[in-house]
This record gives C-alpha cells, sequence and structure tokens, in this order.
C-alpha cells in the first residue's frame, strides 16, 4: 500500500489567487453549452494528457480513447455529474505548461503545484501525492550523493525534475532533458543515461514490464509532494472541478479510485521500501 496519502490542506485562496498572465490563442473560443456550463467544446468536458500512456492513470493505446485509468474514471465521473460528454486527447506538455496550448478544459496529470503555476493557470486541489524516485538500470549504486553526481541524469525537460537535477544535486555531467517524459525511462535502458527522475510510482510500474526488467527504483528523495490538475486560467468550469473534487477526497471516492487502478500496477512493491535518496545538501 502506498504510505502517504493525497493531502488536500492547501488552502483554497493560494489555488485560486491567480494572476493573468497566459498567452493568447487562435483556437476557437469556448461556448456555452444546453447545461449553462461554458466550456472549450459546448457540451464536451476536453481532458488532455500530457503523458499516454500513464500505468494506472491513463491507460490504452490511443490517447482519443483511453481505456480506463484512475484519471480517466475519475474525468468520466465529473463529467457525468455536470452533464458533460467527455473527449480526450494529447497535447504537447511544453506548450500546455508554456500557455500557448488553450484547446481543452483539463490538463489531467500529476502536476507539481508551484507558484509560477498557480499564477499561470487554475490548479485544483491536490489529485494524488507521491514520492520522486531515480529510476537506474540494476547494480548501478546511488548510495552517496557523489555516486548520483557522478551519473548521467535525464527527466522531463520543462519540469520541476529538471531544476531539482540542476539546482540540488547539481551533477557532475550534463543532464538530458526529454519533451516527451516517458523516453527518460528508454533512455536509461538503452544507455543514453545512468538514471531517470521520475514520480515512484511510474517507475515501480515501469519495472513490472518485460521491456524494463532490468530497471529498478534505486531511491526516491525524502519529500513526499502533492500533485494537481491544470485548467486555463479563469475558465468558467474550474469552480465546478474543484468542488468535486473536494466532494470526493472528503467521501473517499479519491483513495477508492486510487486503490483499485494505480495499486496493482506496483507489482506488490511498497513505495516505502525503496531507500531514501542520499542528501545533497
Amino acid at each position: 500500500m502506498i504510505s502517504k496519502r493525497v493531502s488536500l490542506a492547501i488552502g483554497a485562496a493560494f489555488l485560486t489567487a491567480l494572476a493573468t498572465t497566459a498567452c493568447g490563442s487562435s483556437e476557437k473560443p469556448a461556448a456555452e453549452n444546453k447545461s449553462g456550463i461554458e466550456t472549450f467544446k459546448p457540451g464536451v468536458l476536453t481532458v488532455v494528457f500530457a503523458d499516454f500512456p500513464y500505468a494506472g492513470f491513463i491507460d490504452g493505446s490511443d490517447p482519443t480513447a483511453p481505456t480506463g485509468g484512475y484519471f480517466v474514471e475519475l474525468s468520466e465521473k465529473i463529467g457525468k455529474e455536470l452533464g458533460l460528454k467527455v473527449e480526450y486527447n494529447k497535447i504537447d506538455f511544453t506548450a500546455m505548461i508554456g500557455g500557448q496550448a488553450k484547446n481543452y478544459d483539463i490538463s489531467a496529470d500529476t502536476f507539481s503545484i508551484l507558484p509560477e503555476r498557480v499564477q499561470k493557470f487554475d490548479m485544483t486541489v491536490p489529485i494524488w501525492s507521491d514520492h520522486i524516485g531515480i529510476a537506474t538500470k540494476k547494480g548501478v549504486d546511488t548510495s552517496t550523493a557523489d555516486k548520483v553526481r557522478g551519473l548521467k541524469l535525464g527527466s522531463c525537460g520543462a519540469c520541476d525534475t529538471a531544476q531539482y537535477i540542476n539546482n540540488v544535486i547539481k551533477p557532475k555531467v550534463k543532464p538530458l532533458g526529454f519533451d516527451d517524459d516517458q523516453q527518460k525511462y528508454d533512455a536509461v535502458m538503452d544507455g543514453r543515461i545512468d538514471g531517470a527522475l521520475g514520480n515512484l510510482p511510474s517507475i515501480l510500474a515501469k519495472t513490472q514490464l518485460p521491456k524494463y526488467a532490468g530497471m529498478q527504483a534505486a531511491c526516491q528523495l525524502p519529500e513526499e509532494r502533492d500533485y494537481a490538475w491544470i485548467l486555463n486560467k479563469g475558465a468558467a468550469v474550474f469552480p465546478k472541478v474543484q468542488e468535486l473534487l473536494k466532494k470526493y477526497e472528503a467521501d473517499g471516492t479519491l483513495k477508492a479510485l486510487q486503490d483499485k487502478h494505480v495499486l496493482p500496477t506496483l507489482g506488490g512493491t511498497d513505495p516505502a521500501s525503496v531507500p531514501t535518496c542520499p542528501s545533497f545538501g
């Protein structure tokens, strides 16, 4: 079982005090559906994924027709309660997080709650929490800070993990950044990098697949992180989504969906059993 659960103790004022910094877009403007809820497309809740597939969270082979997962079932539940049809698609992470891509209602991923993101977007209450891990090939030693700093590390290039590598770990070898977050795990296996920083459950899920049988969750960072979904700043549907997510946390729906979809992907491995990474201070 995952040792720590999502905390919803982040104040609503912090999450909704948003500055008007999002970039303009030539995309079709939002329209109002029959229920009176303004969305990007009339009567539709458009949910996009930067990472696809995302084991236990977003499953399938076609991002426009995911077959299941925590985020998919949660999106369907929200859509049903709001009287909206749910449509899915893939989105470029860099364009979305930069504010250029706005053709969506919800960007469903594990987005770290950062001040600069809170200023640019509407971010929901946390929908997941976990630790960041370092994935390496089996046998790679990460027991000391010097050993980790000597590795060629990789991460999502536009994510806060890239900042963590550069600002905290301070590696001796120049790290690599990937536009497609899932590519970093392939890079570990083919030797382009020695270690990849990513969400620990994702790493554990990858190691259950034959393709990544030679990979390990070498260690995990000590800090637990909360993650949220992103909506465009000022989106009319945001307060309704926020209200539902708070209700689902209170009535146990979020935990039940996490237990149903995410825990089985870990292969019975307790994330708490993964060693803690050395201090880089």
